[in-house]
């Protein structure tokens, strides 16, 4: 395997311009003008990105002359297909865990005594972003013992950046968990 012919076409499809040109020429040929119209960017930089997704060979120029005119057109080629069947997969994929839903491990702390009696934990955006989940959603909290379901607010300022979720003592009672001990953490299903 060319691990570098691998990582260069990731390299190159992994700007959002170049997947959505090599996209619409998957979806049908087109030229300069179509491509344009699409985005509200120049035309050299339009250029400049197709001139990088046709070096990793998914894309081809076809140069027609209509007339007096010189046309190019863009069009998938065979690898290229294969290329988008497998993006569009793991798209499908991606979307499947999103809807799923990964378990997250945090390490439990204490609730701070603003937060006693108010049915809620606290989570860094980070974990709610990756659970998919917004300030107020529900999230189960899973513990070896038992799980329960609390509403999520956001972490303190102190805590974004750390991998905790802030628990008050009566949850832990019934998670039958201690602070420093790790919970998985999970969108309701």
């Amino acid at each position: 395997m060319d691990y570098n012919k691998i990582s260069n076409l990731f390299s190159v499809l992994s700007n959002p311009k170049r997947i959505r040109l090599f996209f619409m020429i998957y979806e049908k040929k087109r030229n300069m003008n179509d491509l344009e119209e699409s985005f509200s960017i120049s035309r050299p930089a339009i250029r400049k990105h197709l001139e990088d997704i046709i070096s990793l060979g998914v894309v081809k120029r076809e140069v027609i002359n209509e007339g007096n005119r010189i046309i190019n057109y863009y069009q998938i080629t065979p690898v290229g297909k294969r290329v988008a069947k497998f993006l569009k997969e793991i798209e499908k994929d991606i979307a499947k865990k999103t809807e799923e839903g990964d378990d997250v491990f945090l390490t439990v702390k204490p609730a701070l005594k603003c937060d006693i009696g108010k049915n809620l934990v606290r989570v860094n955006k980070l974990v709610r972003n990756f659970l998919n989940v917004k300030i107020g959603d529900p999230i189960e909290i899973v513990s070896k013992k038992a799980s329960i379901m609390l509403r999520v607010e956001k972490a303190y300022n102190s805590d974004s950046d750390k991998s905790i979720i802030r628990i008050e003592k009566r949850y832990r009672d019934v998670l039958e968990v201690k602070c420093g001990e790790k919970v998985s953490v999970r969108r309701k299903k």
